[in-house]
């Protein structure tokens, strides 16, 4: 009710104004009338007392003389309460502050509320069995409490105790007959936990403190309870507040509680899903029920935060989980992708994508295609989506007690493969035959057509041979949706695809994967009956197969496991091979997932106490080692890097990033904002210009910084000369970019031709100069010698760090000439790069052999040169 309205009622129920008007009823002055019929016909209406029927109602009470019908009318207005809501009671309440101000408090008053708690709040004979009959029960005691405090707050109930007695028996959950004293009151219950009491009425207290809580609770600023809230006295705000904060702990507690239930079962549920493939109802229904009443208890707390203006409880960070003991990060299913790492379940970037982003077939073709409805087609998506936030629940923690007679029985090939026929049974896998159903007679029409329909479907088998990229993978996977039969679904179980049969298991209607998984179950188990010693390579297909099929998410992981304890009770021979083989394909995936972490581990446990217990020959010993490691690599310290000045790393990112041909203006004004005083600005600079080897800023920068050349050119050149007497092939890639740095130095005009073809005859002649050769040289090449100086140099002289089959030098020099050799097309210097060749070519053919690439890019550089006939 509105406050004013409040005021207006309260004003008229003032004891002075009910004496006044009672008295005039009682001296004659006010006129009521005795009529047994419209008295009747009153009490039919409070019945149904709505807002409809209130005018007349009110009209009625002022005219008629209800003194004899007072106790049906009390019995009219608690039968009429039931069929209330919480927000309609303000008729009841007009109603109610009219019959007070004329009858009085002994005669109507006390008599209604006495009437209202015995219907609402009195224990009933029995329990309510139903949950309808439990929401009316609720809804009852809600719009009960609703009208005391209304009649309270309008002053037609004076004792506020009425409604205090109500709330405490709600917190102490107490019979409402068994008024508890003001020490009861303040001090909290001990018994308040026992199995024999009610279930504590959240609801009642939530509403209440919502629509009550700023006047009872006392010092809180409401605006609504700000005309009212001086009625209530601040011993009697205590009281209710000392009420209230003892629901609140006893809520936040079960908010917790629940929580962390609600926790569990998702848990359970996840395990149970990704172990069995699917939920039982029972379970299903369980976490939705938690789930709801988890929410309720939400709402609940935040309201009762809000009006007592207490912090809400905070949640336990859950350690219950087996994260801890992974100690790993895992794929994010999400849109975000968790960064790769040395922990992670796969090596790098694309094997993850190989694995987990599959095509969305239900996008790429049609559902009439696949066979599916609309409606079938949106439960595929919903599921799809609620999956994708579950994607770190890879596999489910098997029992380490499971019982062993749960594993597919021994059974021989499902192929009609005879079992003591070895030559048939290696020359073909267990699996299903494909129907003969298509054998009865058919039409000559109907015959070419299947006949065609089969060659259609040889050839795209026979196609599946060639799938050797993730491509051609998902194209095999659209393709085969059109040609989707049983027949054809069979065959495909064939081929070892585990992509192609992921990417279909989750669009077909048959479980396609479990059928997959069961024949190599079964498969593997025939093996293991048999011994065969003969077909080791059929049997790492299989169990390669499995561990695909894990890793994709197809297979449990206990199929995994199942086969592992299988080859841990007789580790030795082909059992060897097979449990290393599993280990090596999917061990890493299954260690670095979190639900599956600990039973991995135990596994490798396992089978290195089974290496130090048995004699095992080297090879053996060998693929036990490489599978350990693999899956649980030796711990490497990192490197930690020394951090680099932002100043060096703002140049590498001008150089790397923002340098551009039409930038070049924008970044040499930058650096020019550097503080060139520094000599460490010098080194920096000089340091990212070799390590990005550009000289596109330099002949700019050179303008304001000349000392800058000298040390640049000086640092290339000692660099190239150093990297031409090491020789080692770890700095190939940087030594042709210093040599390109030296050709754009050129080409910007900083440094001259005689610089570039001494470098380019240097990198001919060192370390093939014929005066180091302890033979004596004659007289007549030395006078030779003393003419052309270049002749002491001979390429067939041996060298430590250019052999005769070495040929890095080609590839630089033509290096060289392709980044500055053009300009040497007139002049001086294109009669000095014609003297050059000839030594080149002498350089080239005292090689003993020049591989194919490098004779193109030598004759790439001639033609470039247009020196193509020398």
């Amino acid at each position: 009710m509105q406050d004013s309205l409040r005021e207006t009622l309260r004003q008229q129920n003032h004891p002075d104004a009910c004496a006044e008007l009672q008295k005039a009823i009682s001296t004659g002055k006010v006129k009521l009338k005795s009529d047994l019929k419209k008295s009747s016909a009153l009490v039919k209406k409070l019945k149904v007392l709505g807002d409809a029927n209130l005018s007349a109602c009110l009209k009625d009470v002022g005219e008629l003389n209800l003194t004899r019908y007072l106790s049906e009318c009390v019995v009219s207005l608690v039968e009429a309460a039931g069929a209330l809501k919480p927000s309609e009671v303000s008729s009841h309440i007009h109603l109610i502050s009219s019959l007070h101000q004329r009858y009085g408090v002994a005669d109507i008053t006390d008599p209604l509320v006495q009437a209202y708690c015995a219907a609402a709040f009195a224990p009933p004979a029995a329990p309510p069995v139903d949950a309808a009959s439990k929401q009316r029960q609720i809804k009852r005691r809600l719009v009960t409490l609703r009208i005391l405090t209304e009649l309270f707050f309008v002053g037609v109930l004076a004792d506020v105790s009425v409604i205090h007695n109500i709330i405490h028996a709600v917190v102490t959950r107490e019979d409402l007959n068994a008024k508890p004293s003001k020490k009861q009151t303040s001090s909290s219950t001990q018994g308040s936990s026992s199995s024999k009491q009610p279930p504590l009425d959240i609801p009642l207290l939530v509403s209440f403190a919502k629509y009550a809580g700023a006047d009872f609770f006392g010092g809180v600023s409401d605006a609504a309870g700000g005309s009212i809230i001086a009625v209530i006295p601040i011993s009697v705000q205590t009281q209710f507040r000392a009420l209230f904060d003892q629901a609140f702990d006893m809520i936040a507690a079960m908010y917790i509680s629940q929580h962390q239930t609600v926790r569990k079962m998702e848990k359970r549920n996840m395990k149970e899903e990704v172990n069995r493939g699917e939920l039982c109802d029972e379970h299903v229904a369980d976490l939705a029920a938690a789930t709801v009443l988890c929410e309720k208890l939400t709402g609940s707390i935040t309201t009762l935060s809000e009006a007592l203006q207490r912090p809400m409880p905070v949640l336990p960070v859950d350690n219950s989980d087996d994260a801890h003991l992974a100690q790993l990060l895992l794929w994010d299913g999400g849109e975000g992708r968790a960064e790769l790492h040395a922990d992670g379940p796969f090596d790098d970037e694309d094997t993850r994508s190989f694995y987990e982003d599959l095509p969305d077939l239900l996008e790429l073709v049609p559902a009439v295609v696949l066979g599916l409805t609309e409606a079938e087609v949106a439960d595929l998506k919903l599921k799809k989506a609620s999956s994708s936030s579950l994607a770190e629940a890879e596999a489910a923690a098997a029992d380490v007690q499971e019982d062993e007679g749960v594993m597919v029985d021994d059974l021989p090939p499902t192929s009609g493969v005879p079992a003591d026929d070895a030559d048939a049974a290696d020359s073909e896998a267990p699996g299903p035959k494909a129907s003969d159903a298509d054998e009865d007679p058919k039409l000559p029409n109907e015959t070419k057509a299947a006949a065609s329909y089969h060659h259609q479907m040889d050839a795209f088998f026979a196609s599946l041979e060639d799938m050797i990229s993730r491509d051609r993978c998902d194209k095999a996977a659209v393709d085969f949706c059109y040609r989707n039969t049983k027949a054809t679904r069979t065959r495909c179980l064939l081929p070892y695809y585990s992509r192609l049969l992921a990417t279909l298991d989750s669009v077909l209607k048959d479980d396609v994967g479990g059928a997959l998984v069961e024949l190599l179950v079964q498969e593997f188990n025939y093996f293991q009956k048999k011994k065969n010693q003969y077909r080791l390579e059929s049997k790492v297909k299989n169990i390669r197969f499995v561990g695909e099929l894990t890793k994709f998410k197809v297979a449990p992981p206990m199929v995994g496991f199942r086969c592992l304890r299988r080859c841990f009770a007789d580790f030795q021979g082909h059992n060897v091979v097979i449990a290393t083989t599993f280990l090596e394909t999917c061990g890493r995936f299954l260690y670095c997932s979190k639900y599956t972490h600990v039973r991995t581990a135990q596994c490798l446990d396992i089978m290195m106490r089974l290496k130090a217990a048995k004699h095992l020959d080297p090879l053996a010993d060998t693929l036990v080692q490489n599978a350990y490691y693999m899956c649980k690599p030796p711990e490497v310290v990192t490197r930690v890097k020394e951090p680099k000045d932002p100043v060096y790393l703002f140049m590498l990112h001008l150089l790397y990033t923002e340098l551009a041909p039409d930038s070049v203006g924008k970044v040499v004004r930058l650096c020019r904002k550097f503080d060139w005083d520094d000599p460490q600005t010098t080194h920096w600079f000089i340091k990212a210009v070799l390590k990005v080897t550009t000289a596109q800023v330099l002949h700019m920068a050179l303008v304001y910084h000349e000392e800058l050349g000298v040390y640049i050119l000086d640092t290339v050149l000692e660099s190239i000369h150093y990297h031409l007497t090491l020789n080692n092939y770890k700095y190939h890639q940087r030594h042709l970019g210093l040599v390109k740095l030296l050709g754009e130095l050129y080409n910007h005009q900083l440094v001259t031709s005689v610089v570039v073809f001494d470098m380019l005859y240097w990198m001919l002649h060192h370390s093939h100069d014929m005066t180091t050769l302890d033979t004596p040289l004659p007289d007549d090449l030395l006078r030779r010698i003393a003419v052309v100086p270049d002749m002491k140099f001979d390429p067939r002289v041996p060298s430590d760090v250019d052999n005769d089959r070495n040929v890095f030098r080609v590839r630089l020099v033509c290096s060289l000439l392709e980044t500055c050799g053009s300009n040497f097309d007139r002049g001086i210097t294109k009669k000095k790069l014609e003297r050059f060749l000839v030594f080149f070519q002498r350089y080239l053919l005292a090689k003993a052999e020049i591989p194919l690439e490098t004779e193109f890019v030598v004759l790439d550089t001639l033609e470039l040169l247009g020196a193509k006939g020398k």
